[in-house]
């Protein structure tokens, strides 16, 4: 309990204008008079209580500012305000997707939530709700109501997620029962569709939802297994198509031979899509391949480059690698005993190879005994003006790969302690290398790549020119000739091990 001492009136000076305020009361353990929030506004004045402290503003000082810019002085921010109904892609934690699942996943946007600080986002093809933070806006594009997605759904209940004993099963009641005998409802968040008045699409969809029985690949609907044939019959068999399986069958017909001399792939704006996570796991088989197969390093490196979006002509071209490792299953590399043990490499790039951003492609190969022991085909991640440009950066990838060797093999104990060749068939960068004779033209090569300068000064690395016809590392770079590159396949130390012996 305070004591009021007395009432009386005081007075306010503001922007130069007195404001008498009657009826004040006087406390005295206060250091200021009392004033009542009700009689400061019939005198026409801004109250703002923060934190325990009151401000008094004048009518003209706050007239069309917000309060609280008034009381901090500072604007508020509205870079988090974003367009209704924009473009969200929502990414996707590495926990909650497998190595060939989107990182991200389109949406479109409600709002903002109210029970976290996110994002609130509907996802059109799950037909659920989604609040998230980590997120990438495309404010000026819409979602197209009209597409349908049954189609992407039906596939997604196809392949199913788990196998075996931990895929849960549907029983006849409609109700979700797993192995371990648990019965619960499966139940959808976001938008229901009434079941009157269904089309096929989506009979379709509630068919697999009720079976969710494991479909067959894709790729196996052009076999067939040996299922009613003989002993010496069962073995996978084409139907239908007339196309060659193996590769020595397509080499004999001299259309096949055309297309494998004159095939090239890029982003195909009018083609048609297919399926994403097929052609993705089709690329990441054949990635397991490079490490037995520096044949198939090139090919495998130009069709991973379209992971995102793969379009009808870059599965033929996953197929065309199928059909060529189908003819060549018995190939292998053979390392022959009692070689010299020198270190040879080559290196070659092809010169704005790219279509879409005119960047190079490098490739370099190892060989000791004759034989590849280390190889990689690699876009390169600048756009080079010049050939000679695109093969120093080419050559500077290499000789890093080669002291790395070197110190390898020195840990196992083969050092010969003398300099790695490295062959190049572009003199002018074997000249660049060696002296800057070309400075004012080569300045705009950026500084980390003259690093094989200073190798090729210390003795670490020699470059030696070598012709075009005999670049080993032309497989790695571009597609070529079938004559050539059974050639330069062969230089690999790749053969058939039926024939080693």
């Amino acid at each position: 309990m305070m004591d009021v001492i007395g009432k009386g009136s005081v007075k306010l000076l503001l922007n130069g204008v007195n404001h008498v305020v009657a009826e004040v009361y006087y406390i005295l353990e206060l250091r200021n008079n009392l004033l009542s929030i009700g009689q400061l506004q019939e005198r026409g004045l801004a109250i703002l209580i923060k934190e325990g402290m009151c401000k008094i503003f004048h009518p003209e000082k706050v007239k069309d500012v917000p309060l609280g810019e008034a009381w901090s002085g500072v604007k508020p921010s509205v870079d988090h305000f974003r367009v209704f109904g924009c473009i969200a892609h929502v990414h996707v934690p590495e926990e909650r997707r497998t190595k060939l699942d989107n990182r991200s996943i389109t949406c479109v946007l409600l709002g903002v939530s109210e029970e976290s600080k996110g994002y609130r986002l509907f996802d059109p093809v799950a037909k659920r709700v989604v609040v998230s933070r980590d997120i990438f806006f495309e404010e000026e594009k819409q979602w197209d109501w009209d597409v349908s997605y049954e189609n992407q759904i039906v596939v997604d209940l196809e392949w199913g997620d788990g196998d075996g004993e931990n895929e849960e099963r549907v029983s006849e009641n409609g109700n979700g029962e797993n192995t371990n005998g648990e019965v619960g409802e499966t139940r959808d968040e976001g938008v229901r569709e009434e079941e009157d008045g269904s089309s096929e699409g989506e009979e379709r969809v509630r068919e697999l939802r009720q079976s969710r029985e494991r479909q067959p690949p894709t790729w196996m609907g052009d076999y067939v297994s040996g299922e009613g044939l003989f002993e010496d019959e069962v073995h996978m068999a084409l139907v239908v198509s007339t196309d060659p399986l193996y590769f020595e069958e397509a080499v004999k017909s001299a259309n096949w031979r055309l297309a494998m001399n004159s095939f090239k792939i890029n982003r195909d704006g009018n083609g048609d899509f297919v399926d994403e996570t097929y052609y993705k796991q089709l690329v990441g088989s054949l990635m397991y391949l490079t490490a037995t197969r520096p044949d198939m390093m090139f090919v495998t490196c130009l069709i991973s480059r379209y992971m995102s979006k793969p379009m009808e002509i870059h599965l033929q071209a996953a197929k065309r690698a199928l059909r060529y490792l189908k003819g060549t299953v018995n190939y292998g590399i053979h390392y022959k005993k009692g070689g010299d043990g020198e270190l040879l490499a080559f290196t070659d790039s092809d010169y704005a190879g790219d279509m879409e951003d005119r960047k190079s492609t490098s490739g370099y190969v190892f060989l000791m005994s004759s034989s590849a022991v280390s190889w990689c085909s690699k876009k390169q991640p600048i756009v080079t003006l010049s050939t000679t440009e695109a093969e120093f950066v080419a050559a500077t990838v290499c000789a890093c790969q080669g002291v790395w060797m070197k110190r390898i093999l020195k840990e196992l104990g083969h050092s010969d302690g003398g300099c790695t060749t490295v062959m190049c068939d572009n003199s002018s960068t074997i000249k660049l290398s060696k002296n800057p004779v070309m400075h004012g033209r080569s300045k705009h090569i950026d500084v980390r790549f003259h690093f094989l300068r200073n190798l090729t000064k210390e003795g670490t690395i020699e470059l030696v020119h070598c012709g075009s016809q005999d670049q080993v590392a032309d497989i790695m770079t571009k597609p070529l000739k079938l004559e050539v590159f059974q050639k330069l396949r062969k230089l690999l130390g790749v053969c058939e091990i039926s024939g080693i012996n």
